[in-house]
């Protein structure tokens, strides 16, 4: 459990749910997010996105936008949610490769070089997705 704590426990902070709602976050085109949660304070606690197919390609996508999302100036997310009906069998190897890539760059550990295949580093810290892969 303690390694969802992070993500669960916000779940009871929210007030509020705005559909369709794109984050401010300077220098990016984040774009809209099927739903985002807020807290009491007006803080972004999750995004919500559901994708038709969890492909590879639209997963280190989601993951790219949820990068920048986390750069919003009120945002305090405490996770990215997306939803398939299906992923395909190379999607949980992107997120593998995406979330470790996120987790050692906060530790300070992988260059921007290091990014996983599919996915750029800017000078901000964001990840993106040349590609947009929203698998819509």
């Amino acid at each position: 459990m303690s390694k969802w704590r992070a993500m669960i426990e916000p779940l009871g902070a929210v007030t509020s749910v705005k559909l369709h709602h794109t984050l401010a976050v300077p220098d990016s085109n984040v774009g809209a997010f099927d739903a985002v949660t807020f807290g009491p304070d007006g803080n972004a606690l999750h995004v919500i996105e559901r994708i038709a197919v969890g492909s590879a390609e639209s997963v280190r996508a989601f993951v790219a936008r949820l990068s920048s999302a986390a750069a919003a100036p009120r945002s305090k997310l405490a996770g990215g949610i997306l939803v398939a009906p299906r992923f395909d069998d190379h999607a949980l190897d992107a997120y593998g490769e995406a979330l470790r890539f996120t987790q050692e760059r906060a530790a300070g550990g992988a260059r921007p070089s290091d990014a996983p295949r599919g996915l750029s580093h800017d000078a901000a810290g964001r990840l993106s997705c040349p590609s947009g892969g929203r698998g819509r």
